[in-house]
C-alpha cells in the first residue's frame, strides 16, 4: 500500500510540472506576440511617417487602420488569454471591459480611416471600393460594427435570455470578430502592397511585414477558434 501511494504520489507531482511547464511556455509564447505586436505596429508607423506627408490623408488612412488590427483588435481578442501577462490578477468582469474598449477603440478607428480614404477619393474625382484591398476592408469593418453589437447584446445577455441564449450571442460575436480580422489582416496585408508602403522598403522588408502579421493573425486566430469550439460544445450539451 505504501508503494502504490508513493507512485500515486509521483505521477501526481509528474502531472503539476507538466502543466506548470505548459503554463511557463504558453506565458512566454505570449509575451513574445505582444512584444511582436508592438514590433510590427513600431516598424510599420515609423515607415508611414518618415515618408508620408503629416497633411496627407492617406497617411492618416493608413495609421488607423495598422492601428485598429493590431494593437487594439489584437489585444481586445487577447484579453481572455489566461496566460495574458499584462492582465495577470485581473478578474474576468474586468476583462470584458477592457476587451469592449479596445474592440470599441478598433471599430472608431477603422471608421475614420475608412472615411478619411472615402473622403480623399471623393475630392478626387476617383472611384470607391474597386481593389481587392478596399473591398476586404470594408467587409472587415462592416463584420467588426456587427461584431461589436453582439457583444453588447453579450455583455446584457442575462436580460435577453428570453429571446436568445447567452451562448448563441458569444458564438455569433466570437463568428464575426474572427471574421472582421481574419479579412482584415488580408486587406492590410495586400495595403502594404500600396505605393505609400511599398515603394519605402526592399522587397525584403515587404515580405517580411506581411508574414510577420499573418504570424500574429495566426496565434490569435486560434485563441478566437477555441472559444468558438468552446460555444459549440456548451450549445451541444
Amino acid at each position: 500500500m505504501e508503494i502504490k501511494g508513493n507512485d500515486v504520489t509521483a505521477n501526481s507531482a509528474s502531472l503539476q510540472e507538466s502543466v506548470s511547464l505548459c503554463n511557463r511556455v504558453s506565458t512566454i509564447a505570449n509575451l513574445l506576440l505582444h512584444q511582436l505586436i508592438a514590433v510590427v505596429t513600431g516598424l510599420v508607423l515609423w515607415v508611414l511617417f518618415a515618408h508620408l506627408n503629416i497633411n496627407q490623408y492617406i497617411l492618416w488612412h493608413a495609421v488607423l487602420l495598422v492601428m485598429a488590427f493590431l494593437p487594439l483588435m489584437s489585444g481586445g481578442i487577447l484579453c481572455f488569454s489566461s496566460n495574458n501577462v499584462w492582465l495577470q490578477g485581473i478578474n474576468r468582469s474586468t476583462r470584458y471591459y477592457i476587451h469592449g474598449i479596445f474592440l470599441t477603440g478598433a471599430v472608431i478607428s477603422m471608421t475614420v480611416g475608412i472615411s478619411l480614404e472615402i473622403y480623399s477619393r471623393c475630392q478626387s474625382g476617383k472611384l470607391h471600393f474597386q481593389t481587392s484591398h478596399s473591398i476586404t476592408g470594408l467587409v472587415s469593418w462592416i463584420s467588426a460594427f456587427i461584431s461589436c453589437l453582439l457583444g453588447l447584446a453579450s455583455f446584457y445577455s442575462r436580460r435577453l435570455k428570453n429571446i436568445v441564449k447567452p451562448v448563441h450571442l458569444k458564438l455569433l460575436h466570437s463568428l464575426f470578430a474572427l471574421a472582421s480580422f481574419s479579412i482584415g489582416i488580408a486587406s492590410l496585408c495586400l495595403g502594404f502592397e500600396k505605393k505609400s508602403y511599398a515603394l519605402h522598403v526592399t522587397e525584403t522588408q515587404l515580405s517580411a511585414s506581411q508574414w510577420m502579421v499573418i504570424i500574429i493573425a495566426v496565434f490569435i486566430g486560434l485563441s478566437t477558434l477555441r472559444d468558438i469550439v468552446r460555444h459549440v460544445k456548451a450549445i451541444c450539451r
